[in-house]
């Protein structure tokens, strides 16, 4: 095992005040324990194969800067950032890298059913390249963080948002 995409996830938007527990702990476990969980595993391998390896982790824009609606999502791909950074720390030292990919808006299935129920855009008028992303283009974005081109980079989390996030101050 060289390589580990940690990819699964799921969000509901709804209110902070009406998430039901059964909803965090969903979120909770798709998005952070299975992360934690298959990049122990995978890990675990590597270390015992001796030739290193890398771990690319699925976080969120969401992660980096909350929105309305979705605080276990948020809360969750947070942690994610913060796992990243943690397992990037204690692995290097076998030759393991450990990165995170922060998308912005995407076309994916969960987004568009995210959209659906609430009648959202593609994409904020926020969003400097006046899109949203492909899912091409954040595999790209994985594709580089797991080859030996970033063999430098560890503990890091990529924004691929449009320029969303740094736009933060337009209305």
């Amino acid at each position: 095992m060289d390589i580990l995409i940690n990819n699964a996830g799921i969000a509901y938007r709804e209110a902070f005040l009406s998430i039901p527990s059964a909803h965090w702990n969903a979120v909770f476990d798709i998005n952070v324990r299975a992360t934690f969980r298959l990049g122990q595993l995978a890990a675990s391998r590597m270390i015992a194969q001796g030739s290193g390896g890398s771990i690319v982790n699925m976080s969120s824009k969401n992660g980096l800067a909350a929105s309305s609606w979705l605080a276990h999502y948020n809360a969750s791909k947070a942690a994610v950032i913060l796992l990243t950074e943690s397992m990037a720390v204690e692995l290097a030292a076998h030759g393991i890298r450990v990165n995170a990919v922060a998308p912005g808006f995407v076309d994916t299935p969960l987004d568009r059913k995210l959209r659906a129920e609430s009648g959202l855009p593609a994409y904020s008028s926020r969003t400097p390249m006046k899109r949203g992303g492909t899912v091409e283009e954040i595999a790209n974005v994985f594709l580089f963080l797991a080859s030996d081109e970033a063999s430098y980079v560890t503990g890091s989390t990529l924004r691929v948002d449009g320029g969303h996030l740094a736009n933060g101050s337009e209305l």
